[in-house]
């Protein structure tokens, strides 16, 4: 009897970690006969996965918005313990999502739990100690994207794996910035401002009407400012509430694809997370802003977090190579204008910071980081079938 094909289950919840998933599942499936189900959004299911729970909606910011969503986590994690009990896969994949999927483990237990690789383990990016040694009892594996993120994990007995980051893959300063432009049907000369409020509702209706109103300022006594601007996934609901576009009077492009619209600016400012990595592949100048409620903003002083930077390019480099705030007052039209202003006045600057995005781009690996994610999993199933 033909034995049936391997099957997996990946757990992801946020548009970072769907893409970085259906990335991982699209060069398993050149590798292997699989059947794939997963946790995630639109991108794992036109790479081929099955999914049995959709979380395109899942990511959430600030107290107020997870206790929101909590109902429909906690609906989520108890199907999914009791459908991985029920029916264990040969492989299970967490992705990143470390406060669901770290729960999600330790409620099956190391008695209970399937066989399990752990892809962008929780927090990856902390160059400082973390206490991860729970991985080593709930995962038999763990890729990680950083190179520091391994030792601090195997020195915690965790079997982990640099692997790179698949940014890399993706990413890359354009060839040709002129023919970029005119394809994206941006003046070619002009001074392209890029913005990016961000992926989840909450963030965009913060940042989304400051940076607009900024840009209008800017546009104001800028006569050759041209600004790109990153539109909502149809997860954040296809509409920004609060921003209007029109106040730009004309010179504004709505640009789909985020990493194009990073090659075509000249500056961009954006949200923290995914979007500042890209930046960094990019080469691309940037300002990274935060913005939250007053209850958010009482939260983040409630917690006291050791932290001094958020943008991921001054994490990976352990010191400010591109200007962030999180200060309410500098995170308003007036104050994200002013920082705008000073670099989009000073091209040595933007160049020089563009040398030292150079220098951390170098710390995400080399090419192929989703082609050795697959080979581990690969290894770490024990058995699979090749694509004929």
């Amino acid at each position: 009897m033909m034995a049936s094909a391997p099957r997996i289950v990946l757990i992801t919840g946020e548009p970072s970690g769907d893409l970085h998933a259906s990335l991982l599942v699209e060069e398993l499936l050149k590798r292997a006969n699989l059947h794939v189900q997963a946790v995630g959004g639109q991108r794992l299911a036109a790479a081929g996965a099955e999914i049995i729970i959709d979380s395109a909606d899942w990511g959430a910011m600030g107290i107020v918005d997870v206790l929101r969503r909590s109902p429909t986590y906690w609906h989520a994690m108890r199907k999914l313990e009791a459908f991985l009990v029920e029916d264990p896969p040969d492989l299970l994949i967490p992705v990143n999502l470390g406060a669901f999927n770290l729960r999600l483990l330790k409620r099956l237990g190391s008695e209970r739990r399937p066989k399990c690789l752990y892809y962008f383990p929780p927090a990856s990016w902390d160059q400082n100690f973390r206490d991860r040694s729970d991985l080593s009892i709930y995962t038999d594996c763990v890729a990680t994207p950083f190179p520091w993120s391994e030792k601090l994990l195997r020195d915690q007995g965790v079997n982990a794996h640099f692997v790179g980051h698949p940014v890399i893959d993706r990413v890359a300063p354009a060839a040709d910035v002129g023919a970029l432009r005119r394809e994206l049907g941006v003046p070619e000369y002009a001074t392209c401002l890029g913005l990016l409020p961000g992926s989840r509702l909450v963030e965009r209706r913060l940042l989304g009407p400051q940076m607009v109103r900024a840009a209008a300022m800017l546009c104001r006594t800028r006569p050759d400012l041209h600004v790109l601007f990153s539109p909502p996934p149809s997860a954040a609901g296809g509409n920004d509430r609060g921003v209007d576009l029109g106040m730009l009077e004309g010179r504004v492009t709505v640009v789909e694809d985020s990493v194009k619209l990073m090659q075509a600016a000249d500056l961009i400012v954006t949200a923290f997370g995914t979007a500042s990595l890209e930046a960094t592949a990019a080469l691309c100048p940037m300002i990274g802003v935060y913005r939250g409620t007053a209850l958010m903003w009482l939260q983040f002083r409630l917690m006291k977090l050791n932290t001094t930077m958020y943008a991921m390019p001054n994490i990976m480099a352990g010191r400010r190579i591109v200007p962030e705030t999180v200060e309410p007052a500098e995170t308003d039209a007036s104050g994200i204008a002013a920082m705008a202003r000073e670099l989009l006045d000073d091209p040595d600057s933007r160049a020089r910071m563009r040398e030292r995005l150079a220098e951390v781009r170098e710390l995400l690996g080399p090419p192929g980081a989703t082609e050795r994610a697959a080979e581990l999993v690969i290894e770490t199933l024990g058995r699979w079938r090749t694509v004929s």
